[in-house]
């Protein structure tokens, strides 16, 4: 079976030339078969990629030859194979939009708390809130005990917000997200706006959740449960698109969350049989798995038809009383 990783990284750092850096990265990542999305910016750049272990290794050598990149911290987790249908390395004016204008990040991005401090922080229960720079719907898979949600629908929304956000000015504040490139932008501009007890988590929440992947926070595995449902899903319809519209057979009238939905692993007779998507990878290149799931015999994902046909994929595993579940 291969190997599959996905990377992500991000670096704040003056590049003269934009469009060579693309052409050169663009060459680098085709030799590799890589697929995800790069962006570069003259301010730096942001990158997340999958392919084979092997080759993203290759990559991460070939990047830190490059004195401007050598210190590039990568966040790695497990890959599937099929998270991005492509690859795109593009040329913008930001790395991640924010729209305020130039900051100076080196000299005015907040200190940093790093997984271990903030751990320590919420077993003396110190006072201290979370401001969570993700989008909304991010935040309500997942969340931080002590969180503030600002309801940014997107990160270029965060200046707009300040005003309801000004009650924390005088609090001990610390800014995540998820990898790390968020917080460097924006506690530059907190700390221009007054916000004088402000840090950043080190590395995102994708490096705290490594470390304690069962404290504070499950956002990552539930995370991983949304695309996988949705996975599922498009690679039924699509099969029912080929096939004069006839879902897998497999498929019953029933409520998702039943048991007796639980998507079958191949080559087990237990479960939902939906094997006929992954023949020759033409839907999926496999069957996913809950993040949570342990045996070898279901997926503990759940699939079901209404009486007039509609489709839901659910994952009932979900922590944190959310509610993962896509109908078509």
């Amino acid at each position: 079976m291969m190997d599959n990783q996905i990377i992500l990284f991000y670096k704040f750092v003056k590049i003269k030339d934009t469009e060579g850096f693309r052409k050169s990265q663009q060459e680098l990542c085709n030799r590799l078969e890589l697929t995800g999305r790069l962006l570069i910016a003259e301010e730096g750049i942001n990158g997340t990629f999958e392919g084979l272990k092997e080759s993203l290794e290759v990559y991460k050598k070939e990047l830190k030859k490059d004195k401007r990149f050598s210190d590039v911290v990568f966040k790695e987790s497990k890959g599937v194979g099929y998270a991005f249908p492509k690859l795109i390395i593009k040329v913008r004016d930001e790395v991640v939009t924010f729209g305020v204008g130039k900051l100076n990040i080196k000299k005015d991005t907040a200190k940093t708390i790093t997984a271990d401090e903030l751990q320590q922080l919420y077993k003396k229960d110190e006072d201290f809130v979370i401001l969570d720079l993700r989008n909304d719907y991010e935040i309500k898979v997942g969340a931080f005990d002590k969180t503030i949600n600002p309801g940014l629908e997107n990160f270029r929304d965060l200046p707009g917000k300040l005003s309801e956000l000004k009650n924390l000015k005088d609090k001990k504040v610390i800014s995540v997200c998820t990898g790390g490139i968020r917080c460097e932008k924006a506690t530059c501009l907190l700390k221009e706006k007054g916000f004088k007890n402000i840090y950043q988590l080190k590395d995102g929440i994708h490096t705290y959740m490594q470390k304690y992947p069962g404290k504070q926070l499950a956002d990552t595995r539930n995370a991983q449960r949304s695309s996988d449902v949705n996975a599922i899903l498009n690679a039924a319809y699509q099969y029912a698109i080929d096939n004069n519209g006839n879902l897998p057979t497999s498929i019953t009238d029933n409520t998702c969350s039943d048991e007796g939905n639980n998507i079958g692993q191949p080559g087990n007779e237990d479960g939902v049989d939906l094997s006929v998507l992954t023949v020759k990878e033409k839907y999926l290149v496999s069957l996913p798995v809950d993040p949570s799931q342990s045996g070898d015999e279901v997926t503990d994902y759940h699939i079901a038809k209404s009486a007039n046909g509609r489709v839901t994929v659910c994952a009932p595993k979900a922590e944190q009383n959310a509610i993962i579940s896509v109908t078509r």
